[in-house]
């Protein structure tokens, strides 16, 4: 099928059934059907179950936001060939506005991302109370009203890792960054550094294409292009079920995951802005550092993930306060540092760290003691 778009065109071309070359076999004309005007943007297909066994339906998207949608396999038949209906949502951003979501369609809207199984019966005005980036509505709303006419929106999912990755345009052909929800937990995050206009996976790995027509292979390894990666998070504002009083946090203990050598900062955010003066810890996770170290007491880093929860000495003081974390992540890499005679064989050499594996970071929760003020 041909969606048009380049002319404006609100016709959708499709070839003969099973048919991969040749004429064309028809067209279906959708602005009849389109009250809004538009064009048609993108087609995707969308897989329900009607109770027989799946079902397959066809999606034509128009550039106002009107979605039309067919049922059957042959165009040309009256009998194989029916309309389900014209739906409103909201408008559609960019031609790549569509795409697979397990059996579902996600398309990338001036409301977010909308699964398109939980849209229909809603009026447009109520589509982000469903929409996939509500957890980031307000990201997500910014990013639209600045650089919604941008090329290079795309939403796809990665299976290898249990991602959707959303590429938002900020500066097109310069600057873009990344939208990316834990589709497991539905948790989301943002990427920085990968300049991308498009992504595609192929042999199950993540690809990119960069401003400057390179093609880069993503998630691999544990450096980002020799660089240490940097994560920063920092949790909800909490006013700890009392907004009127102010709160002294006076401990806060992480709750995690780790292995290898990470050391991770830890700060108390206080009042919706970033501190300098919030209280600060360096912790050292999964093992010993080298030069630090004291031989027979401390421990390797561990290729294993071990619990890490120590309590923090903390001073914020505020009536809401967010734990932030920042830490720097890069691969151990074998490093030969020195060798000596040690008899029945002729050297023994001593590496930094484990070979070739990258070290961990995974933060369940934080835990923390608060001392209440008085009401200001």
């Amino acid at each position: 099928m041909s969606n048009g778009s380049g002319g404006g065109s609100t016709l959708a071309c499709f070839m003969p059934t099973d048919a991969i070359m040749g004429p064309i076999g028809g067209s279906i004309d959708l602005g009849a059907l389109w009250t809004k005007g538009g064009y048609l943007v993108a087609i995707g297909d969308w897989t329900v179950d009607g109770g027989n066994g799946p079902q397959d339906y066809v999606c034509f998207l128009s550039s106002r936001g009107q979605i039309t949608i067919y049922q059957g396999t042959d165009p040309t038949s009256s009998t194989g060939w029916s309309i389900v209906g014209t739906f409103d949502i909201a408008p559609p951003i960019s031609n790549r506005c569509l795409t697979r979501v397990g059996s579902d369609l996600g398309i990338i809207s001036q409301q977010g991302v909308l699964p398109i199984s939980q849209v229909l019966p809603f009026d447009p005005s109520a589509d982000r109370s469903v929409a996939i980036t509500a957890r980031i509505q307000n990201a997500m709303a910014q990013a639209s009203m600045t650089a919604s006419n941008n090329f290079g929106w795309q939403l796809l999912t990665y299976p290898q890792q249990q991602l959707t990755i959303l590429n938002v345009p900020i500066s097109e052909n310069s600057l873009q960054y990344q939208y990316v929800m834990n589709a497991l937990t539905g948790a989301w995050c943002r990427f920085t550094g990968w300049n991308a206009n498009c992504f595609e996976i192929v042999n199950d790995a993540l690809y990119f294409g960069g401003n400057d027509g390179t093609v880069n292979l993503a998630y691999d390894g544990g450096l980002d292009l020799g660089s240490p990666i940097p994560a920063n998070m920092q949790c909800a504002f909490n006013y700890f079920d009392d907004p009127g009083r102010t709160k002294r946090m006076t401990m806060a203990q992480p709750v995690m995951l780790a292995s290898g050598t990470i050391l991770p900062q830890i700060s108390i955010d206080e009042d919706f802005a970033t501190s300098t003066n919030a209280s600060t810890v360096t912790i050292l996770t999964g093992g010993a550092l080298w030069d630090t170290a004291e031989w027979d007491i401390d421990k390797w880093p561990s290729v294993t993930n071990t619990t890490v929860n120590p309590w923090l000495s903390t001073q914020a003081i505020g009536h809401a306060l967010a734990i932030h974390m920042v830490v720097n992540v890069s691969p151990q890499v074998s490093t030969n540092i020195g060798e000596f005679d040690i008899g029945v064989f002729d050297t023994a050499q001593f590496d930094q760290g484990v070979s070739g594996t990258a070290p961990t970071l995974q933060v369940n929760a934080f835990n923390t003691i608060l001392e209440l003020g008085g009401f200001l």
